[in-house]
């Protein structure tokens, strides 16, 4: 039973070529002149020339003992056809074409044949009565020659079986790693889509409960809630990526509140009369204490030099120094272009002041573009100092600016005051 099976194990591996190749076994022997010969043992023994000595040297043949067995290679560069038949010779019991092709020689006969006696070492005292007495000119041998002639003679390198590229392949994107790295693949972009998705979710809540708590606050008047509602809902705007109404409502609010809360507490005017009053070698000192003060404009535009710049239409001067107040923002000057009137409230932050030396000296306060946020409610224009109940004029601005920040339609003086005049005879003919 378990030689039919070998059979079947060597007939399959025949016909699949998946048997392991034949295993080379290397010799290395010493010659008498020290040089050393190497190279692979055949199936039978042979005869080996010394590079130096051109010595016949007996290399026996791969060992027959399991140890050091060579087995014979199952494996073919053939077609199908031939492994299919060598695959029912090995069932069938027969010879392979591998062991007819293999002399089966002993190994006794090959020690014993007269080539191997005379390729076999003799001893020193033979060798010394061979080999002639060496003649009176002439030198002996050296045994450095023999090494340097051993040396430059090519020495025989065993030949490893070379892999081929399908092979390779196979092994580095074996079905295992392949499975493997899927299962990552598939677990890591299950984790990520679940955690954006309840990202989602407590955004979309968070959203939702923030803005009621917005809306309430500005019923109510409370600025207090409302710059701490204000905060977490445009977070959530931000990751639902909103752009609807309401969260530009949120967003211009938020801009609002946070501006007026860094508001500084000291007056602007006054700190532009003392910076003119300074000398001029610590004017630019000074100067530098107006930077990064956050602080509340009313006054008109006037374009500047290029399509973002604005100058505020704010004539200050102080005995002979001029004071200039301009801005990079293209917020205003798109709110110039399409408002009626030149005339703004905002909230801004001073960037940096340039003096321009003189006579006369000249002031250049440079606001930041990029801090500009439009009042729109009375609520946080009364926060920021502004009186909005008592100011047709200031409520129609405030109105006209939140209007700008919607996309809708502006109010312009004119239709204010025809709208107000229109109202009130009727006003009057209900009191009669």
């Amino acid at each position: 039973m378990s030689t039919l099976r070998r059979r079947i194990q060597r007939a399959s591996a025949r016909l699949f070529n998946t048997g392991v190749q034949s295993i080379p076994v290397p010799f290395e022997l010493i010659c008498e002149c020290g040089n050393r010969v190497s190279g692979l043992r055949r199936a039978e023994s042979f005869l080996h020339s010394c590079s130096s000595c051109q010595n016949k040297l007996l290399v026996l043949s791969v060992n027959p003992y399991p140890a050091t067995k060579r087995v014979p290679s199952l494996t073919s560069d053939e077609g199908p056809g031939s492994r299919t038949l060598a695959a029912l010779r090995e069932l069938a019991g027969m010879p392979t074409l591998e062991a007819q092709q293999e002399p089966s020689r002993p190994r006794a006969d090959a020690e014993n044949s007269p080539e191997a006696a005379s390729a076999k070492p003799k001893s020193p005292s033979a060798l010394s009565a061979a080999e002639p007495a060496p003649k009176p000119g002439s030198a002996p041998k050296s045994s450095e020659s023999n090494n340097e002639n051993a040396k430059s003679s090519p020495q025989p390198q065993p030949q490893r079986p070379r892999t081929s590229l399908f092979k390779r392949i196979r092994r580095v994107f074996s079905p295992v790693r392949m499975i493997t790295v899927s299962t990552l693949i598939l677990l890591s972009t299950t984790g990520w889509w679940m955690i954006q998705e309840r990202r989602h979710e407590n955004a979309i809540r968070n959203w939702r409960s923030r803005m009621d708590v917005v809306l309430r606050a500005l019923d109510q008047g409370d600025t207090e809630e409302l710059m701490t509602a204000l905060p977490e809902a445009i977070k959530a705007a931000d990751v639902l990526q909103k752009t609807d109404a309401e969260a530009m409502l949120a967003r211009s609010l938020f801009r609002q509140s946070d501006a007026i809360s860094r508001l500084s507490s000291a007056d602007l005017v006054d700190q532009l009369e003392q910076l003119a009053m300074e000398d001029p070698e610590t004017i630019q000192t000074a100067a530098e204490l107006l930077r990064n003060q956050w602080f509340v404009f009313q006054s008109g535009l006037r374009p500047g030099s290029d399509s973002t710049s604005v100058s505020l239409d704010l004539p200050l001067q102080f005995a002979a120094t001029t004071v200039t107040i301009v801005a990079e923002a293209g917020l205003l000057r798109e709110y110039l272009n399409a408002a009626p009137t030149p005339r703004t409230a905002f909230a801004a932050r001073i960037d940096h002041v340039r003096i321009i030396p003189g006579p006369p000296i000249r002031i250049v306060v440079q606001l930041d573009g990029n801090s500009v946020a439009l009042l729109t409610l009375d609520l946080l224009a009364a926060r920021a100092g502004f009186e909005a109940a008592g100011d047709p004029e200031l409520q129609l601005l405030l109105r006209n600016q939140q209007a700008f920040l919607s996309d809708e339609p502006m109010l312009a003086e004119t239709q204010q005051s025809s709208s107000q005049s229109n109202t009130a005879p009727s006003t009057g003919e209900q009191q009669q």
